[in-house]
């Protein structure tokens, strides 16, 4: 597998603005009809739209610039642990319970959610269904009603305003970033309990949530940052495994030689070649004898070719805006998560995505 022949796809040379949005939004035309997403750069391959929805979204992550903005996020993951895991109540599934946590962590980081919490059940019924419409998309089975169901909380959730562009469908802006985190925060959970040395860097960025505290190692180089911790879950489970890109030429000698090359492939009577970041970031040539394994230490001393085959959050000019400001939400969440002592988690046989989390359960308890 070459990761060259990955960024080579999603980051072609020479290649127009126009002919990039092209290339990635037409695979994604699925997500038009399950999520009304139609101004979102992700679905249109219109350079004005993509110019826009970028400045929207830088103006969101500019917002998350103020140290006080991180307490506030800090104190809402506490509370909504409080409130969507009740202190002695039977178990609860344990991906529902992150996806909660994360859904308001969402709202309140985006949309200056400020409270009261909505009811559990109403919560569930739109982080299940956002999962069900999304899985249903990849068949070609759209849920309208159901869709207007979710969009109905939403709006009774998030204040309108009529200058917000994200007001009217609010999904543009929640699908990518909820997406993004609630399962890379449900593995790193997971793997922190299983590593009680962790939780020092996570308790001294819960302390102090700030970019510096995020990135810093102890002198001695025996602890790694919450940074480390982050990486090592995005390189083991990156949000999305296989970016696709719209073939538009098959007779470019470069697309000939991804389509024969491990770690692409393109189904029978489909243009659209699938890079397959999960791999790319797994493999034994590029991270030793176990790749598999989780161990954040890898990132204290990363090669040039290690870092360039970690591709999380994709590269080149349609990278994702947020590469830098989502390991730091997930950190937030995990550093609250890691700090009470009031959990405990049971683990599954099935660890998965969106629906593999069989027999995991979370509960609170003196």
């Amino acid at each position: 597998m070459d990761y060259e022949s990955i960024r080579r796809l999603l980051d072609p040379p020479n290649t127009h603005l126009r002919l990039l949005l092209h290339c990635r939004a037409i695979p994604n035309q699925h997500l038009i009809r399950a999520f009304q997403l139609k101004t979102s750069t992700f679905t249109s391959p219109c350079p004005k739209i993509h110019t826009h929805f970028r400045r929207n979204i830088q103006t969101r992550l500019k917002a998350l610039d103020s140290l006080p903005k991180w307490y506030t996020l800090r104190e809402v993951v506490n509370d909504s642990i409080d409130f969507y895991l009740p202190l002695n109540a039977p178990p609860r599934n344990y991906a529902a319970h992150i996806q909660a946590v994360v859904f308001m962590t969402v709202l309140a980081a985006f949309f200056d959610f400020s409270g009261p919490f909505p009811d559990a059940s109403d919560v569930l019924f739109v982080t299940q269904n956002i999962n069900a419409l999304w899985v249903a998309s990849k068949r070609n089975t759209f849920l309208p009603v159901t869709l207007a169901k979710i969009n109905g909380h939403l709006h009774g959730w998030i204040p309108r305003n009529a200058e917000d562009p994200f007001d009217e469908n609010p999904l543009e802006l929640i699908i990518p970033a909820y997406e993004t985190l609630w399962r890379l925060i449900a593995y790193s959970f997971h793997y922190v309990e299983k590593s009680p040395e962790l939780r020092f860097p996570l308790a001294e960025f819960y302390e102090k949530p700030t970019v510096e505290r995020f990135l810093t190692r102890e002198n001695d180089g025996t602890v790694v940052s919450v940074s480390d911790i982050i990486q090592e879950a995005l390189r083991l489970h990156p949000p999305t495994k296989r970016l696709k890109r719209l073939n538009v030429n098959p007779s470019f000698c470069w697309v000939r030689s991804l389509l024969g090359a491990a770690g692409f492939s393109l189904a029978t009577g489909s243009s659209a070649v699938a890079a397959d970041i999960e791999t790319i970031q797994r493999l034994p040539a590029m991270w030793g004898p176990l790749p598999n394994e989780y161990d954040p230490k890898r990132h204290k001393h990363l090669s040039l070719m290690q870092e360039a085959s970690m591709m999380p959050f994709g590269c080149g000019p349609l990278k994702c805006m947020a590469y830098s400001v989502a390991p730091r939400l997930a950190g937030i969440v995990l550093a609250v998560m890691s700090r009470r002592q009031d959990t405990k988690l049971v683990r599954g046989e099935i660890n998965g995505d969106r629906q593999g989390w069989k027999g995991w359960e979370i509960s609170r308890r003196v």
